[in-house]
């Protein structure tokens, strides 16, 4: 019943923070001395904030599209997330 329910619950929540630091761990690695990644990509708990609250709020179209031209790379990741998270 109820316990099954918030078990369910938990495990998912802790299955989208481990995806979310993980992919911010990457993503810190790529764009930390980078412009597009300041006050986004400085450190871990950053990127983790930022990429759990683009996960919850919905995606900045301006800030994904101008990672395309700056970062390829970082730009698959981001677009690997979105569809994992």
């Amino acid at each position: 019943g109820m316990f099954q329910g918030v078990r369910s619950v938990c495990t998912t929540l802790v299955l989208l923070i481990l995806v979310t630091y993980t992919f911010a761990v990457a993503m810190v690695q790529l764009l930390q001395n980078k412009e597009i990644g300041a006050g986004k990509f400085d450190n871990v708990p950053t990127a983790t904030n930022f990429l759990l609250m683009q996960t919850l709020c919905g995606f900045d179209a301006n800030y994904i599209t101008s990672m395309v031209y700056i970062d390829p790379l970082s730009f698959l990741i981001l677009l690997t997330y979105q569809l994992l998270g």
